[in-house]
């Protein structure tokens, strides 16, 4: 922002004092100082046009490895192609005497950064006025760009770029590998619970948009709520469900009953056997005192899912949110088609999973086409309103219950059993896990029988 865009809101904040401070630390060859300086800053966090040319000539010179003094900085200006007359060698100087030393330069950074921040909100506040003031615009998205716009000024203030090297992230990668070498099957992501698909998937991974689909009635919100529940319970992770069909006490009594294994319907009817009582209540104060919040309202749109979740994240930690269910989602456009709608809802719920970098579980309802083929085993393809539901989810889970072999007939064991496929896994190998799926008390357990997993299924 240069000082040529001060008409459009006055006099903008910023020091050229300190922005002088800040380039003259970096000048003494401060490789401390120059490393927090090109962590915290980018070149529009200097006001000046002149100063961010300098910051960008020392910025090149710290990535390739070489020093930084006047006449390096002086010479790599030259190369740039810096304005005649922009900076001499004498300027260049002057910039590195006006500092002692670079002890100050984290307190010259943090100035230069907040002042920055203050104009980019200065900017925001401007252009909200504006977009809130034009009819054409729908409120919807009006809300959305509102809150987008001061996310990304709050990024912007903790260092965060669009456009980053890896050196970090592969650091980190191998420091966790590192931190995990030994002890059995790598869980990178958020655990499961479930022993045998944590080795398919490594955990559900941040950014990633999950999709669980299956028939009505099936268990695809209980298998949800079981996630949950040794997700925020067990691993005591913050997770936000979104539920369009059942109102948060439903929820909460399911979770309950899930966690002490209470047939539910004994539940509904206040009559639950003396014996299992303290189970109940052990559970139900394990569910309270979770990190677990439930949005019930029955018309949100995608917008204000990603909307709400975003206050959420900015309240506190957030690490899993659930959507039961994507198709009842409302459009923001209405006059679109469905498979658009359904499209645009998908593409919505990728960008929350990528913008707040948490893994959004989606409930998808399938189409009544397994019920109708003699193998019951659903396809992708049988996705309802699928769209771009294939294309923008990194994982996809099918859920049914297999028919026993030809002649069989299923043994009491196998009429609790379910299977999961994992037909699409962007960074992994597909498969399918069986599950133990008790129904009185809607609780998944893990596939005590041979073969619980099997990987790469055709």
């Amino acid at each position: 922002m240069g000082a040529s865009e001060s008409g459009s809101f006055g006099s903008l904040p910023h020091s050229e004092e300190a922005e002088r401070a800040v380039l003259g630390a970096l000048l003494l060859n401060d490789l401390e100082a120059t490393s927090e300086a090109v962590d915290r800053l980018v070149e529009e966090d200097l006001y000046v046009p002149r100063h961010r040319s300098v910051f960008r000539a020392i910025r090149v010179l710290y990535e390739r490895g070489d020093p930084v003094d006047p006449v390096i900085v002086h010479d790599s200006l030259l190369e740039a192609g810096a304005k005649r007359g922009e900076w001499d060698l004498k300027g260049v100087v002057e910039l590195a005497e006006e500092v002692p030393s670079a002890a100050h330069a984290p307190r010259y950074i943090a100035t230069v950064k907040d002042l920055s921040t203050r104009r980019r909100l200065i900017q925001a506040a401007h252009g909200i006025v504006k977009t809130a003031g034009d009819p054409e615009e729908r409120l919807p998205e009006v809300l959305d760009a509102v809150e987008r716009s001061v996310f990304e000024v709050t990024d912007q203030q903790r260092g965060s770029g669009s456009v980053q090297g890896l050196s970090k992230v592969v650091n980190d990668l191998l420091a966790r590998m590192d931190a995990t070498s030994g002890h059995g099957s790598l869980v990178t992501g958020q655990s499961t619970g479930f022993d045998d698909l944590n080795e398919l998937t490594c955990g559900f991974q941040n950014g990633d948009l999950i999709v669980i689909a299956g028939r009505p009635g099936m268990g695809k919100t209980a298998l949800a709520l079981n996630f949950m529940e040794r997700i925020s319970v067990d691993g005591s992770a913050g997770s936000l469900m979104f539920s369009l069909e059942m109102n948060r006490e439903s929820i909460a009594s399911r979770l309950i009953c899930i966690r002490s294994r209470v047939d539910a319907q004994a539940v509904r009817r206040n009559s639950i056997p003396a014996s299992e009582s303290p189970y109940f209540s052990q559970a139900a104060s394990d569910i309270s005192g979770a990190p677990i919040y439930v949005d019930d309202s029955a018309d949100l749109t995608a917008l204000g899912v990603r909307a709400r979740a975003r206050r959420q994240k900015a309240r506190g930690e957030l690490n899993l949110i659930i959507v039961d269910y994507l198709q009842l989602l409302q459009g923001d456009d209405r006059r679109e088609n469905r498979q658009q709608e359904v499209a645009s809802i998908s593409r919505t719920l990728k960008a929350t999973a990528r913008e707040l970098e948490v893994p959004v579980i989606a409930l998808s309802q399938l189409n009544r086409a397994p019920e109708q083929r003699e193998d019951p085993r659903p396809r992708m393809a049988d996705l309802r309103e699928s769209g771009s539901i294939e294309q923008d989810a990194d994982l996809i889970m099918l859920l049914y219950k297999p028919n026993p072999p030809k002649g069989q007939e299923a043994s009491e064991a196998e009429e609790n059993l379910l299977h999961l496929d994992l037909a699409k896994q962007r960074n992994g190998p597909t498969g399918r896990v069986r599950l133990n799926f008790q129904r009185t008390c809607m609780r998944f357990d893990p596939w005590s029988g041979v073969d619980a997993a099997e990987i790469a299924v055709g």
